[in-house]
């Protein structure tokens, strides 16, 4: 279910961080543009990391401390 929603920002992060080492490259390390790539990177970051967590815990049952078993 989260696979391709994973995916598919994992490929954007991936842009966004060449795109970011293009600017670096071509000496591009203090505008704007950087600055929001990096900020646009990070919440993307963010994302992924939370669908992974939806997505694990999906797959594993919780078990709460007061149970039984």
């Amino acid at each position: 279910m989260y696979a391709n929603q994973i995916k598919t920002l994992e490929n954007k992060f991936n842009e966004i961080s060449k795109m970011l080492d293009d600017m670096r490259k071509n000496g591009d390390e203090t505008s704007d543009k950087v600055k929001s790539l990096n900020d646009q990177r990070m919440k993307v970051f963010d994302e992924i990391r939370r669908l992974r967590r939806l997505e694990w815990e999906e797959k594993h049952d919780r078990v709460e401390w007061d149970d039984e078993r």
